[in-house]
């Protein structure tokens, strides 16, 4: 059996001392305060899900396929990785938000070209991989 938690607050979210899980924090309807053990093994599949979830909410809510969520970017780091093939590039948002990605020469090269070239000819959609 599922049990429904409904959540009307986000509360405090911690990382274990050890490291071993982080606690996510929640008040529910009868304002107690709920508490999310969730395992670090779970966290990449949680940060990866998460996007694409609240992406179908925001579309599903307003009945409109073309809404995404957007981020304002205020940084950009690109630096080299271990394997000299790839480099890391993170974006982070004012509100300390970031993420990395993992990608070669051709691919930063690629998305230089495609940027560059939908500024020039004022495409609005343009696949960079």
């Amino acid at each position: 059996m599922i049990a429904d938690i409904d959540v009307t607050a986000l509360g405090r979210l911690d990382v274990a001392a050890d490291g071993s899980c982080i606690r996510m924090g929640y008040i529910d309807t009868s304002g107690r305060e709920v508490v999310l053990n969730v395992p670090t093994e779970c966290l990449s599949a949680l940060v990866l899900s998460l996007p694409h979830v609240a992406d179908k909410a925001l579309r599903l809510r307003h009945d409109d396929d073309s809404l995404r969520i957007v981020y304002p970017a205020s940084m950009a780091l690109v630096e080299r990785s271990s394997d000299p093939d790839v480099y890391i590039v993170t974006l982070g948002t004012p509100d300390a938000f970031h993420v990395s990605f993992g990608l070669t020469a051709p691919q930063c090269r690629s998305i230089a070209r495609r940027v560059e070239h939908a500024a020039q000819s004022g495409e609005h959609v343009t696949r960079l991989m």
